[in-house]
């Protein structure tokens, strides 16, 4: 949408939602899909288990996506022991 139809929507009451919270939610529903797809495989999991499979993969998502101080994107060795601090793993 442009500004101008997304004035035009506000000024009629059409959009209740600002525009950029809209955005948002958009690309938390885009990154919200990868994570379900990955989980499925997850559901005949325990409790536990998922539990600690999820967090892993979140953990994983941001070494991936370099949200990790201290880690950047290619350091194998870095993230590797990273890993091995966050879930008590001996490396």
């Amino acid at each position: 949408m442009t500004e101008s139809v997304v004035a035009g929507h506000r000024k009629s009451g059409l959009l209740t939602i600002p525009y950029l919270e809209l955005t948002l939610y958009n690309m938390i529903e885009q990154e919200h899909r990868k994570s379900q797809r990955i989980a499925k495989p997850v559901l005949g999991f325990t409790f536990n288990t998922a539990r600690k499979t999820l967090r892993g993969i979140a953990v994983m998502k941001m070494i991936q996506k370099g949200q990790v101080q201290g880690v950047k994107k290619g350091n194998v060795r870095a993230q590797r022991a990273f890993v091995s601090q966050s879930f008590g793993l001996v490396a």
